[in-house]
């Protein structure tokens, strides 16, 4: 649930939802970013792009799983999106390189491929001093690189992750806080359906909760990515692909199972995997996995302790 102007979003919400539901609401929001191409009058906020090659520290191996190559799909430059966050950035500021398992194969060899495991997704992040340009290898699929700028804006859940603690409602006449939503915001509630959008809240569209919470706070959502007919992929009508952090209140080196430090096995696969040499190659335990449903299907988003490097 999108809004361009913060004063709109409060106002909003006390107007629908009355005075105290309304502030309960408004105190849900965070700052996000709806990405757009930029063009000729529309910059490209830092190094934010859709598609193109990865921009990886030198020692970084690309992704794979059972031994195929992952695709890069878009990549966030958070430097250039602190100022906006602020203290809501989840991570130490730098690259973020979002990949998905998306080769150029047969059917008789793409069907054999476990497409429901957190490794068919990855989120490597990179020191843009020490960050190249680096081509996928084959058969991973490619994609043109398009420079996205970051719209900012604030954002609200959509109803299916809002929780009946969350906000106060008539329970005769609502069977959850997610009916109150519902009803009363319907014409905003999944605003951000068909875009691409970094940060925020995620958009729960097909009737189930995107962010799950635990005893570190809600997830936070890093990626949003929509069917992109001009840049030729796309997961089926209105779907998306959304990836999650585990926590807004996490912070380097808080506890291991919150931090992942690279070590030189991956105990999965014997695969190397670059040193932790420094703090900056410290990232969020958080796969980005796909969140996928067909038309009127519910969106899916799973979690996985799977890390990312």
């Amino acid at each position: 649930m999108q809004f361009d102007d913060p004063a709109d979003l409060s106002r909003v919400c006390t107007e629908r939802l009355g005075e105290k539901a309304g502030r309960q609401f408004a105190a849900m929001a965070r700052r996000g970013f709806r990405l757009v191409r930029s063009t000729g009058s529309i910059q490209a906020t830092g190094q934010c792009r859709l598609g193109g090659p990865a921009l990886l520290e030198p020692e970084a191996l690309w992704p794979e799983q059972s031994g195929v190559p992952l695709s890069l799909h878009a990549v966030l430059d958070t430097d250039a999106l602190a100022p906006w966050l602020g203290d809501e950035m989840p991570l130490r500021p730098g690259l973020l390189n979002f990949f998905y398992l998306d080769p150029d194969l047969p059917y008789e060899e793409y069907r054999k491929l476990d497409m429901f495991v957190s490794e068919v997704c990855r989120v490597i992040p990179a020191d843009p001093a020490r960050a190249v340009e680096t081509t996928a290898p084959e058969p991973a699929r490619s994609y043109p690189a398009v420079p996205v700028h970051a719209a900012e804006v604030t954002m609200l859940p959509d109803c299916w992750d809002v929780e009946d603690e969350d906000v106060e409602f008539d329970r005769d006449q609502h069977w959850g806080a997610a009916s109150l939503i519902l009803g009363e915001m319907r014409d905003l509630d999944g605003n951000t359906a068909g875009s691409h959008c970094a940060f925020g809240w995620p958009d729960t569209s097909y009737t189930l909760k995107v962010s799950s919470r635990d005893a570190d706070g809600p997830t936070v959502h890093l990626l949003q990515l929509a069917e992109d007919t001009e840049l030729g992929w796309g997961w089926g009508t209105r779907e998306r692909c959304t990836s999650l952090s585990r926590s807004r209140h996490s912070r380097p080196a808080t506890s291991a199972r919150q931090w992942h430090r690279p070590s030189a096995v991956d105990p999965r696969g014997g695969r190397s995997l670059p040193k932790a040499a420094s703090p900056s190659s410290q990232c969020l335990v958080s796969p980005w996995f796909p969140a996928r449903s067909g038309t009127g299907a519910a969106l899916r988003s799973v979690r996985s302790d799977s890390p990312v490097y």
